[in-house]
C-alpha cells in the first residue's frame, strides 16, 4: 500500500523515498552537524550505513563535508576498510535489485494500462 501510494503520488520510486526518509532521520540530530553534511541525500544515506568507528574515522580525516560526492565516499570506504564490507555490499545489491524491481513493476503497470485501453 505504501509503495503504491508513494509511486502514484511522488515523482520517484519507493526506494528513493526510503533513502530520503532515512537520510533525513539520520541527519536531524545525528552524529554529524547538518552544515557539514553533503547536499546529496544518497551520500547522506550511505554515510548513515557506516559503522560508528568508520564514521568517526571519516570525520577525523575531514572526509565529511558539503561537497563530498558519493563515489568519493565509496572509494574512501573501500580503501579504509581494506576491501568491501560484505554487509554494505549486500545493502547496495539489495538497493539495486529494488530499483530494478520498481522499474519492472512500472513497465508492467504501463503495459497493463495500455492493454486495458485497447480492450
Amino acid at each position: 500500500m505504501y509503495v503504491a501510494a508513494v509511486e502514484a503520488e511522488l515523482p520517484f520510486s519507493s526506494r528513493t523515498a526510503y533513502q530520503l526518509r532515512e537520510a533525513a532521520r539520520w541527519a536531524v540530530g545525528g552524529p554529524v552537524p547538518v552544515e557539514r553534511l553533503p547536499g546529496s541525500y544518497s551520500t547522506i544515506y550511505l554515510l548513515s550505513t557506516l559503522e560508528p568507528p568508520i564514521l568517526e574515522a571519516a570525520q577525523k580525516e575531514g572526509l565529511i563535508r558539503p561537497e563530498l560526492k558519493r563515489a568519493e565516499l565509496i572509494e574512501w570506504r573501500r580503501k579504509r576498510i581494506g576491501g568491501a564490507d560484505p554487509m554494505i555490499e549486500k545493502r547496495e545489491r539489495l538497493e539495486r535489485l529494488r530499483r530494478e524491481r520498481a522499474r519492472i513493476e512500472e513497465e508492467m503497470r504501463q503495459l497493463e494500462a495500455e492493454l486495458q485501453q485497447g480492450e
